[in-house]
């Protein structure tokens, strides 16, 4: 089942680069030449873009993977790691009650959560907010009810977008200017492929990932 699984996600990376996933690019093609066509649906879907950047990283040793994470967010990392092992959980959802009203149930999904565990006691942990496309917007209290829901020892909740929906400031000035992180895309491009030249920093495997998502993200007119 591992190699399975990690055959088809370097095949999706592969097959865009290479040119030869039709339904991605021909889409995405579509999409820049019909600007103001309200009803084209966009393609790829945020939850194949989840899954196709961020599966991988599930597979990678817990400290690159860590470190890669503290880098994104130019946060420290922790002083000393003994032993540190991670685990990625995509579309978990939680039922609770609304914030709203309190007599009825709402369901809460970020489209990815990153757990760490370092020294066999602390938690450190990512929660992600995935917005592909021109629609980079999330409903109204949707980061807030993850932030609520999911937060496991040291929390950062992340915001990667197209671009950044100027309510995200006034989200983040509330909260915690220190764990709320907005990324767009075009600097997470940026930011994998400054990092795949870190030869101190990653393995040549990993090096090799961030290459390969560097020029995934490329083909995919960011």
């Amino acid at each position: 089942i591992f190699s399975i699984k990690l055959t088809l996600r370097l095949t999706m990376l592969q097959a865009v680069i290479r040119q030869k996933s039709g339904r991605w690019l021909k889409e995405i093609n579509q999409e820049i030449n019909t600007i103001g066509n309200t009803k084209k649906e966009r393609i790829p879907r945020e939850d194949e873009i989840t899954s196709t950047v961020f599966g991988m990283l599930q597979y990678f040793d817990s400290r690159e993977v860590y470190s890669f994470f503290c880098q994104l967010l130019h946060i420290p990392m922790k002083s000393t790691i003994e032993d540190i092992t991670h685990q990625f959980c995509f579309w978990e959802s939680k039922t609770h009650k609304s914030r709203q009203n309190s007599a009825q149930d709402k369901k809460t999904e970020p489209d990815v959560i990153v757990r760490f565990q370092i020294n066999k006691t602390e938690e450190v942990t990512f929660i992600l907010e995935l917005k592909w496309g021109k629609n980079s917007h999330f409903l109204p209290d949707q980061l807030e009810r993850q932030w609520e829901n999911f937060q496991q020892g040291e929390t950062h909740l992340i915001y990667l977008a197209t671009h950044i929906h100027h309510d995200f400031f006034s989200k983040n000035a509330k909260y915690s200017s220190a764990s709320w992180h907005d990324v767009t895309w075009q600097q997470f491009l940026g930011f994998a492929q400054s990092e795949s030249n870190q030869t101190q920093s990653y393995s040549q495997g990993f090096r090799l990932f961030l290459e390969d998502l560097t020029e995934f993200l490329q083909k995919l007119n960011l």
